[in-house]
């Protein structure tokens, strides 16, 4: 899923880019933080979630997960639709969470 062809004309569409400004050590951990967020972010959807902007080849071994709020989950369909991407899977997020 997150190969698939449809995601780089989705990035070319808005147009979403990642732009590498540092090495990153692949042993240690990271949390990236994005803003403006919404109930649905594109940018990190299509930068951290799918492979459309190559995140992959500019971070090897690194592995990304997207936390999102528990609601996003409760939306027919779509909470299949965000586990098939195999982020171990997508992880809900609250306050409780990050205490």
């Amino acid at each position: 899923m997150r190969r698939l062809g449809v995601w780089r004309k989705f990035r070319d569409y808005f147009p979403a880019q990642l732009i590498k400004t540092a090495e990153l050590d692949p042993t240690k951990n990271y949390l990236f933080g994005y803003h403006p967020h919404g109930i649905i972010s594109v940018g990190a959807f299509l930068n951290f979630g799918t492979e459309a902007t190559n995140i992959g080849q500019l971070f090897p071994g690194l592995k990304f997960h997207i936390l999102t709020l528990m609601s996003n989950f409760r939306f027919p369909g779509f909470r299949d639709y965000m586990l098939s991407y195999g982020n171990d899977p997508l992880l809900n997020i609250s306050r409780n969470s990050v205490s």
